[in-house]
């Protein structure tokens, strides 16, 4: 799963083929998506570029989380659900991602500090992808660390946040726990942050749309061996009430 933001970028890719004439549409993608059922009760994944599909293997997989699904769609040899959703080949599914929700009080003290390695953080945007509600207001990340022992990345609303400034600052700290996982063999999640947009948006109109500036903050340690808070690039991220 170190490689979920690799695959979270990869869409749809549309292959035609032509043999003697006629043109057959083939398709296939290494999405990140979200789990989710029909009002019939049927189970799909809304991939997140927008697509729906669905298999034996995707029925079998629990709604409300998030995988990495390796599939192909063949118009000879695949069809489309009377819903509009596609029988796609499975060919590999990868999680589900650790889930979590962002915290708002500021981060606690760690004693030792716990770096970080290979911190990826993605920001899903609703004006380049089209996957709806299930994936807005959220952020998926991969990461490692050097601690052989079970834990989770947990997420923090900093003190530097400046919610008059559209300036968001989250703090990243990895926490030992007994329900994690095996995070120097790398990791990957979700961190639903809603509650914080929320307070951004408070008073705005349900047109108004507004960018932050995302910036995250974790421990590093450089190559003398001194671990330090580093701060990350600034993300753009739009929001609005519009799309809640």
């Amino acid at each position: 799963m170190k490689k979920l933001l690799l695959f979270a970028m990869i869409g749809v890719s549309l292959i035609l083929t032509s043999c003697l004439g006629e043109t057959d549409t083939q398709f296939s993608g290494m999405p990140l998506s979200y789990i989710t059922r029909t009002e019939g009760g049927t189970v799909f994944a809304r991939t997140i570029d927008g697509l729906a599909i669905t298999s034996s293997s995707i029925k079998n997989l629990t709604p409300g989380t998030f995988v990495v699904i390796t599939y192909s769609w063949n118009e000879k040899t695949n069809t489309v659900t009377e819903d509009n959703i596609y029988d796609v080949t499975v060919t590999n599914i990868d999680g589900p991602i650790e889930q979590s929700s962002i915290a708002h009080n500021a981060a606690p003290v760690q004693t030792p500090k716990i770096p970080l390695k290979d911190f990826q953080p993605f920001l899903y945007n609703s004006n380049i992808y089209n996957a709806g509600e299930y994936f807005d207001y959220h952020i998926f990340y991969s990461y490692q660390t050097d601690e052989s022992d079970k834990g989770q990345l947990k997420f923090y609303k900093s003190e530097e946040t400046d919610i008059s400034d559209n300036k968001l600052v989250i703090d990243a700290r990895w926490e030992a726990s007994a329900f994690g996982k095996d995070s120097e063999k790398g990791a990957s999640g979700a961190v639903k942050i809603k509650s914080i947009m929320d307070e951004f948006l408070a008073g705005s109109s349900s047109t108004e749309y507004k960018t932050l500036q995302v910036t995250f903050q974790y421990f590093e340690k450089g190559n003398d061996g001194k671990i330090t808070l580093k701060k990350s690039q600034p993300y753009s991220m739009v929001i609005s009430k519009e799309k809640q």
